[in-house]
């Protein structure tokens, strides 16, 4: 994930959470600030405890359906696009956060690449 956010030419941060939150890495480019830092770290963190990507969760706040509106009130949540899911089957073992590019969209694709590989492995 990190190389595949630093080619697109961003200093990325990129952070990975087991299923609880806690993290089991961190990487980030030369240049990335400490805000990439903690934006991956949220990220990753608000993935995996809100049980979907920040993408999704982003949508479901601007729609405001039920209480969706109060999400981003939730301590500790990251409502960025850059956080994704990381899964066995069904099952949120944990997630990836992206931060540091200049596009949302950049650090989405950061992100649900990092969850693609990582189901690749499992394949393996």
């Amino acid at each position: 994930a990190l190389k595949f956010g630093t080619d697109k030419g961003a200093n990325m941060a990129i952070a990975v959470v087991d299923q609880s939150g806690l993290p089991l890495v961190v990487l980030r480019a030369d240049g990335a600030t400490e805000q990439f830092f903690e934006g991956a770290m949220q990220k990753a963190w608000t993935s995996v405890n809100l049980k979907d990507s920040t993408r999704s969760l982003l949508e479901q706040v601007k729609e405001g359906k039920e209480d969706n509106s109060l999400l981003p009130f939730v301590p500790k949540t990251l409502m960025l696009m850059g956080g994704a899911p990381l899964k066995i089957g069904d099952v949120i073992v944990g997630a990836v956060g992206a931060a540091g590019s200049p596009s949302g969209l950049t650090d989405d694709a950061t992100a649900q690449h990092g969850a693609e590989k990582f189901a690749e492995l499992l394949k393996k």
